[in-house]
Order: C-alpha cells, then sequence, then structure tokens
C-alpha cells in the first residue's frame, strides 16, 4: 500500500481530451474530416469525435471468411501494483 500512496501522491490529472462534434455533412467522408482537423489535434496527441446521430456505418466484416483467434493471457503471471 506504501508504493501506491507515493505513486498517488505525486499524480497529476491529465487535461481533458478536445471534443469534436462534426455535422452531418463534414461527416460524410470522415476520413477528410480527420485530415481537416488534424493540425489543432495533433497539438494535444488525443481527441474525442461524436458523430452525428445519424452516422450509420455498414457493418464491415464478412461473417463467412472472418477467424477471430483469442489471446491466452496467463493472469499469473500478470503484475499489479
Amino acid at each position: 500500500m506504501e508504493n501506491f500512496d507515493k505513486f498517488y501522491r505525486y499524480f497529476e490529472r491529465p487535461p481533458f481530451a478536445p471534443v469534436y462534434y462534426p455535422t452531418p455533412e463534414e461527416f460524410l467522408d470522415p476520413i477528410a474530416y480527420v485530415a481537416k482537423i488534424r493540425p489543432e489535434a495533433e497539438e494535444y496527441g488525443v481527441v474525442k469525435i461524436i458523430p452525428p446521430e445519424n452516422f450509420k456505418p455498414p457493418f464491415a466484416i464478412n461473417n463467412e471468411t472472418f477467424e477471430f483467434t483469442p489471446r491466452i493471457q496467463k493472469l499469473n503471471e500478470v503484475e499489479a501494483l
């Protein structure tokens, strides 16, 4: 518990990431929208983009050919604080 207290004593909350709310017209081409906000967004390193409510992307995975290989994680080898 001592290490835990020592760590959090000096913890500073990171600043909030900017949030963008594109219009439906701006989000017709999401890649172009990201390119448009990129100069401003790069200053922060991370941003949050909330798509318009009417944005409904098509399901992009082919169920016939998609295979998922799960990772096996040995919990006894995971370190904790």
